[in-house]
């Protein structure tokens, strides 16, 4: 059987590459984000780390997103770079974790909006659950406690399948035909 690796990651690089990076505006307040990834999927499974941010709560209008962070590893525990987040004002992010299995690819993400002080670090740890059937997503301040966010019913982040329900998983079967060479 052929490593369905080897033609499902280039597919999933494509997709981390496919929005703009987010960028804080210039000369007004900033926060940073910590962003940690917690993956309860048995290994080993490659994982793909994105985090995602939104113009407004509603996912944009149109639909527009820029990638704060992302990372492809098959680590269980994951921190993605920190960043500089704008401050001051409502910010919207999705964190999600991909995962590539051998019969297709699963997924979980997670949207909320929580509004940073300036100067301030902030942690937002995505915990996924269950072979990716459920996530969770927690915002901490630097004296870690948890920070009061909204979430929409749905998350802002499209799994393989569409979009999703916030912390409900996705799974996308994958079919590989293997054809035997003619002599």
């Amino acid at each position: 059987m052929p490593n369905t690796r080897l033609f499902i990651a280039p597919l999933l690089v494509a997709i981390l590459s496919a929005c703009s990076t987010y960028v804080p505006p210039a000369s007004k307040p900033t926060a940073t984000l910590i962003m940690y990834m917690e993956n309860e999927t048995p290994t080993p499974r490659m994982r793909i780390g994105k985090a995602v941010a939104f113009d407004d709560s509603e996912c944009g209008t149109p639909r527009t997103n820029h990638v704060i962070s992302s990372a492809i590893s098959m680590d269980d525990v994951d921190e993605l770079p920190r960043k500089q987040i704008a401050a001051e004002q409502e910010f919207t992010f999705a964190m999600g974790a991909s995962h590539v299995l051998w019969g297709g690819n699963s997924g979980c993400s997670v949207t909320a909006t929580f509004t940073p002080k300036a100067n301030q670090t902030y942690d937002a740890r995505l915990y996924t659950r269950g072979n990716s059937q459920r996530c969770e997503m927690i915002i901490v301040d630097q004296d870690n406690h948890e920070v009061p966010s909204t979430r929409p019913e749905y998350s802002c982040m499209p799994g393989f399948n569409g979009i999703n329900k916030n912390g409900r998983g996705w799974y996308q079967a994958v079919r590989v035909v293997v054809v035997p060479l003619i002599k």
